[in-house]
């Protein structure tokens, strides 16, 4: 049985940036200052539809901002829970979910604004991306409209999945011995991929292909149906790229407005998904050693042998308590982490593995009780990855990846099979048709996905002749929209003409 629970629920620059540390990162990526967009479409995109009828809201501003620890956010500040129920599969309505929603507003919040759905990664759950949005400085899109996010399947409170035992979660954080041969950490992968991957198809029986992308595609379509209106305007962060390009093609003319903030790359295999998310972790960690790289530093006038011999503890196994894969872990989720300002990231992560230098033990156990995935994130990734290489395949890329990507590189070869032992599956349709302009946002550091999915994306679409632009940010973190007020600032142009900008554009750090 599936176990449901229903939640209560600045100014752009025409260039790229030349600050020190942006060149560090650029250069880890080869990702250029900005990206030649295409023309502004012949005709104006459609406008956003207000729903015709709407969800049952009811007020969950103190609660949602006490569960997550969140600042208070704007003043006036208005969040609203609902639930939308859904088909387990379209067409049959014997069994359902029912999914979280969150919509957000302020007092500055036009009352007759149609609204942005936001479909969040799997990376966490949409209700939580919105919430962090809403209280961080780069809010500017609730001036001009509510925004809704929809959780996933088994994402969020939405059929809350409990599949896993405590040890199988913790295995696919740590992953394997890091002393251990390379073969033999590839086998331990696997092993732990076949228990967690039996675990919880048997929970989720006879649903097993229930959290994939096109049944999020169809949830989207509930949604748009229970509102009574032809088309979403959507903004999606991350692997929901794949949600939104499903929708479109299940639902042809279905979207008004479609914004793909840092998305995965379109359709690519394990291995290639799999070394961008390492280079964008990789260039993260650069951004984050060259701006501690000051007086006062914590982890003293060498950062970056700090946190190498850091790692280098954690591998010899000599580091109390801590595996490599949830130091690594810890400071990808640190560096990512939207709710914090880079600076403020920078400062908390040095402070926090300085202290795990010194063997203090409530940063050793901060560190040791990362968490990669819930249950829920490692079956919808899992429904949604691509086929995992064979063992020896992924073998033989760990020397390669160790000696270009030292710091993730070896971690990223385990990672990557995850999955190994889940169901194959057919990878999600992309349109054959997409008649909006679509504007795709893309970080230089990326520690969740890496960079490479705008350009993707971008040749994809361009091939069922869809114009596209993409806003280049400089910075580092995920996504771009919760980081960045010029990123905004082109989103909200977007989303009031349906106009693509002009030109390349790019947003510093």
């Amino acid at each position: 049985m599936i176990a449901v629970v229903l939640a209560a629920c600045t100014a752009c620059g025409a260039g790229p940036s030349t600050r020190p540390d942006v060149a560090v990162v650029q250069h880890q990526l080869g990702v250029a200052g900005a990206t030649t967009t295409s023309a502004a479409p012949d005709n104006p995109a459609p406008p956003i539809e207000m729903p015709k009828s709407d969800l049952s809201w009811s007020d969950c501003t103190r609660s949602t901002l006490d569960r997550m620890h969140l600042g208070a956010g704007p003043a006036g500040l208005k969040l609203q829970c609902a639930s939308v129920d859904v088909e387990l599969d379209p067409g049959n309505s014997l069994q359902s979910f029912s999914l979280d929603a969150l919509r957000a507003s302020t007092p500055a919040t036009p009352g007759d604004a149609a609204p942005v759905v936001l479909a969040a990664g799997t990376d966490r759950p949409a209700t939580d991306a919105l919430a962090q949005l809403a209280t961080g400085p780069h809010a500017a899109i609730l001036r001009s409209h509510p925004v809704v996010a929809l959780d996933r399947r088994g994402i969020g409170g939405s059929g809350t999945l409990d599949c896993l035992t405590s040890a199988q979660r913790a295995s696919l954080t740590t992953l394997a011995d890091p002393t251990a041969p390379a073969m033999t950490q590839a086998l331990s992968v696997l092993d732990t991929s076949k228990a967690a991957t039996v675990a919880c198809t048997d929970q989720i029986s006879p649903a097993e292909q229930g959290f994939d992308a096109l049944h999020a595609a169809s949830d989207l379509d509930t949604l748009r149906r229970r509102w009574g209106v032809d088309r979403l305007a959507l903004l999606t962060t991350g692997d929901g790229a794949a949600v939104a390009l499903t929708y479109a093609a299940k639902v042809p003319n279905g979207l008004s407005r479609l914004v793909l903030d840092s998305p995965a790359p379109s359709n690519a295999d394990t291995l290639t998904a799999a070394e961008q998310r390492i280079q964008g972790e990789e260039a993260a960690l650069t951004a984050f050693v060259a701006q501690c790289a000051s007086p006062g530093c914590p982890l003293g006038a060498d950062p970056r042998a700090a946190v190498t011999d850091l790692l280098g503890r954690a591998r010899a196994g000599t580091l109390p308590s801590v595996s490599v894969g949830a130091l690594l872990t810890t400071i990808a989720q640190r560096l990512a982490d939207p709710t914090t300002a880079w600076a403020d990231r920078v400062t908390g992560l040095a402070d926090l593995l300085a202290r795990a230098g010194h063997d203090d033990p409530d940063a050793l156990h901060t560190i040791a009780s990362a968490v990669a995935l819930t249950d829920g994130q490692f079956v919808a990734q899992c429904s949604d990855a691509p086929a995992s290489p064979a063992a020896q395949r992924a073998v033989g890329v760990e020397p390669s990846w160790s000696s270009r990507y030292p710091d993730f590189g070896d971690y990223g070869m385990g990672r990557m099979l995850t999955c190994g032992a889940w169901p194959a599956h057919a990878a999600p349709p992309l349109p054959s048709t997409l008649p909006i302009p679509v504007l795709m946002l893309g970080g230089a550091a990326d520690p969740v996905v890496g960079g490479g999915g705008p350009q993707s994306l971008a040749t994809a679409l361009n091939r069922v002749g869809t114009k596209t632009a993409t806003v280049s940010w400089q910075g580092a973190g995920h996504p771009v929209l919760w980081n960045s007020d010029c990123a905004g600032t082109v989103v909200g142009r977007y989303l009031d003409s349906g106009a693509l900008p002009a030109g390349g554009t790019a947003c510093p750090a």
